[in-house]
Formats: structure tokens, sequence, C-alpha cells
């Protein structure tokens, strides 16, 4: 927490952070533990997932986007072309340079990757600087195991199912 000389100012500032954690997420209003948990959940299931700081992507809203693993899709290749630059390419919405190297997602909450490419007009195009990897624009994170291909339950999915286990246990009076 931040801590500053002023008390009334250390006051303001709890205040509007526990404002802002009870409805950090953009489109349900969830708190931020509850959105942790979701991406958490879509990790272990759905293989990845996106979480996304609104700083003017949609809304300027600054709150949290988080698009699960049937929301981050591919657009055709010369469009990824276009807005990546040459050699760039698609899998699963992750996009890649010609050496292999992450540098953007694709996401829409309106376009499923189940039905082909994606309208690109309804997408987002998350781009990380070229330079040093840092996201451009958002602040934006993809978690995905750089280890596997495609999407499904990851490596670390018995770990924290038996973490999820557990809190939902306690949670529950069991113990």
């Amino acid at each position: 927490m931040i801590s500053t000389p002023n008390e009334d100012a250390n006051k303001a500032l709890k205040k509007a952070f526990f404002s802002y954690t009870r409805n950090v997420d953009f489109y349900t209003g969830d708190t931020l533990n509850h959105l942790l948990k979701r991406a958490l959940r879509e990790y272990v299931i759905g293989g990845d997932c996106v979480l996304l700081f609104d700083d003017g992507l949609i809304e300027d809203s600054g709150k949290v986007l988080l698009f699960e693993s049937n929301q981050i899709v591919n657009v055709a290749p010369a469009e990824i072309e276009k807005r990546y630059g040459k050699g760039a390419w698609i899998s699963n919405g992750k996009v890649y340079s010609r050496n292999g190297r992450h540098i953007g997602t694709v996401v829409s909450r309106s376009q499923s990757p189940l039905l082909g490419d994606a309208d690109p007009d309804k997408c987002y195009f998350l781009k990380k600087d070229d330079v040093n990897g840092n996201p451009i624009d958002n602040y934006w994170y993809h978690f995905s195991s750089n280890w596997r291909e495609g999407r499904g339950v990851s490596q670390a999915a018995s770990a924290i199912a038996t973490i999820h286990q557990l809190e939902i246990l306690f949670n529950q009076n069991y113990w």
C-alpha cells in the first residue's frame, strides 16, 4: 500500500484503492479477487487468457478486462502483416515475429475462434514493443505456457486445481 507523510492522503488513497478493487472488472463489475480467480480458472481450463487494463482501448474506463481463451482469435494473414509488419504470423491468436518471438495478441468479444478467421473490425490488436517486449498503448498480459502448443489443460493444472479446491474447502468451513 502507498504511504505518505500526510495521513489524510493515506486515508483517501486507501479508500480509493478499496473502492477500485470492489469493482475492478470492466464488464461485470467483479471484485479484484473474483477477477483473478476467473483468470486462474480460465488459464487452467482454457489454457490461456488475456488480462488488460483499459487505458483507452475501449472506453478508457481504468478498469480491467479479462479475455478468455475463446475470445483470443485469429485473423487473416494479410491483416497480421499489415498491423504487425512483414513476416509476422499468427497461431491461436498469438502473433509472432518472423523469428518466432511473441509480439502481440488478437482478441474479440464478438467473434469465435471456432468460426475461422475473425472480422478485423471487431477485434483488438494488442501489440508489444519491439525493443524490450513491453506492451504498447495498454498494459496487458497474455497468460499462456510458452512450452505448449494450442489450448487445453496446462502443465500447472493439477497444482492450481488443488489450491483452488483447498480454498473452496476453507471457505465452506470444512476444516
